[in-house]
C-alpha cells in the first residue's frame, strides 16, 4: 500500500498577504460606478476578510452629505448590487471607517478640506501616509484630481497609488496627454489604468 504524505506544493496556498494599512479615496463616490461595482466589490472583500486593517474610505463628490448620509446611501447600494449575502454585524465593522467630503475638486478649498481630513485619519488610525485614490469620475475632471494630488505628494509620507478609470482618453493623443500628467506624479508601479474594453462602441 502506498503511503500519501502532504503535498509540500500546496503549502501556503490559503495564504493570502493583506495589503498595508491605507486610506482610500475615490472621487466621484455619488456615481454610479461606485454604487454598482465599487462599494460592493469592496464590501465581497470585507466578507472574505480580505482587505487592509485599518483601511479608511473617503468618499469625494460634489453632493452634498456627510459621513451618515454616505453610509446610508452605500449600504442601499450594497444590499442592491452586491452578490453577498448582507449582514449587518460585516457591514457595521466595514462602514465605521467611512467618511465624505463634499466639494467640487476644482476649488482650492475643497483639496484644502480633503487634505486636511486625510491627515487627521491618518494618525487617529495610524495609516503610515499611505493612500490609494480612485478616480471614478468623468475624464475632463482627471487633469485637475490628478495635478492637484501630484503637487501634494512631495510633503506626503508613504506610498500612493491612483486609479484611472473609464475611459483612458478619447483617442490616442488625449491618451498620451494623460499618461504624461500621470507620470509627473507618479511612478509607472503606481498608476493602475482601467479602460473600457475594445469596440465598445460597436457593441
Amino acid at each position: 500500500m502506498i503511503e500519501v504524505g502532504e503535498n509540500p506544493l500546496e503549502e501556503g496556498l490559503t495564504l493570502r498577504r493583506k495589503p498595508d494599512p491605507c486610506v482610500l479615496v475615490i472621487f466621484g463616490a455619488s456615481g454610479d460606478l461606485t454604487h454598482k461595482k465599487l462599494m460592493p466589490a469592496l464590501y465581497a472583500l470585507m466578507v472574505r476578510r480580505l482587505l487592509p486593517d485599518r483601511l479608511t474610505i473617503v468618499g469625494v463628490a460634489r453632493s452634498e452629505a456627510d459621513d451618515d448620509a454616505f453610509r446610508s446611501d452605500m449600504k442601499e447600494a450594497v444590499k442592491k448590487y452586491g452578490r453577498d449575502e448582507f449582514r449587518d454585524d460585516i457591514w457595521d465593522e466595514f462602514a465605521a471607517n467611512m467618511h465624505y467630503v463634499a466639494t467640487d475638486f476644482s476649488d482650492q478649498s475643497g483639496e484644502d478640506k480633503l487634505e486636511q481630513l486625510l491627515e487627521e485619519l491618518d494618525t487617529q488610525n495610524n495609516l503610515g501616509g499611505d493612500r490609494l485614490y480612485y478616480l471614478a469620475v468623468p475624464p475632463v475632471a482627471y487633469p485637475t484630481i490628478v495635478d492637484a494630488l501630484g503637487k501634494r505628494r512631495s510633503s506626503a509620507k508613504g506610498w500612493a497609488r491612483v486609479i484611472v478609470e473609464k475611459p483612458f482618453g478619447h483617442d490616442l493623443q488625449s491618451a498620451r496627454s494623460l499618461n504624461a500628467l500621470l507620470q509627473q506624479y507618479f511612478a509607472e508601479d503606481e498608476i493602475f489604468r482601467i479602460d473600457h474594453y475594445l469596440g465598445k462602441e460597436t457593441v
